[in-house]
């Protein structure tokens, strides 16, 4: 559902259903209000267990979708053997910034992330940008302020554990 400054609904009764991937589950996602207005919905859908998919569609004011298909970002199967704790943050450069955990098969991970312009190209490509050593832990990610990212991860728990930070500039390369 979409409120105005007042709280009033601007939508139908009950919302308006924004994901709705024939015989999917839609499993999790995050959204971001985009520079233009847009809102960005980066989500992971499967059919069934071990079949993964990163998409992402951008829906106008009225909730309609901005683009005509979701854009594939990322695909599970082996050796991934799920996709999740997805993270959006706006880009001072338009678009977003997405990160994402696959989970390999024995149950290691490795956070990735790409950049997404409003007009749903992939400037990093698809399955975006691994982060070397970023295999466990939270992770977070920050737009770098030019069409870059910033991504922190920490790499165990308790006392002891690092900090870790990485800058992933506009052509996706690490520094």
């Amino acid at each position: 559902q979409r409120f105005d400054n007042d709280g009033y609904a601007q939508w139908t009764a009950n919302g308006k259903a924004l994901l709705t991937p024939v015989g999917e589950t839609v499993g999790e996602f995050a959204a971001v209000v985009l520079d233009n207005g847009n809102v960005l919905l980066a989500y992971v859908h499967r059919p069934a267990t071990y079949q993964d998919t990163l998409s992402a569609q951008a829906f106008d004011a009225d909730g309609d979708a901005v683009w005509a298909q979701p854009v594939h970002i990322a695909q599970g199967g082996a050796p991934v053997l799920g996709i999740d704790q997805v993270r959006a943050r706006a880009s001072a450069g338009g678009g977003a910034i997405i990160g994402w955990y696959d989970t390999y098969f024995g149950g290691s991970n490795e956070v990735n992330c790409t950049r997404i312009r409003n007009s749903g190209t992939l400037p990093w490509g698809t399955d975006g940008y691994a982060i070397p050593g970023a295999t466990y832990g939270p992770f977070d990610l920050f737009d770098d302020g030019a069409k870059g990212a910033v991504v922190q991860w920490r790499d165990g728990n308790g006392s002891g554990a690092n900090m870790h930070a990485m800058r992933v500039d506009s052509t996706g390369a690490n520094h």
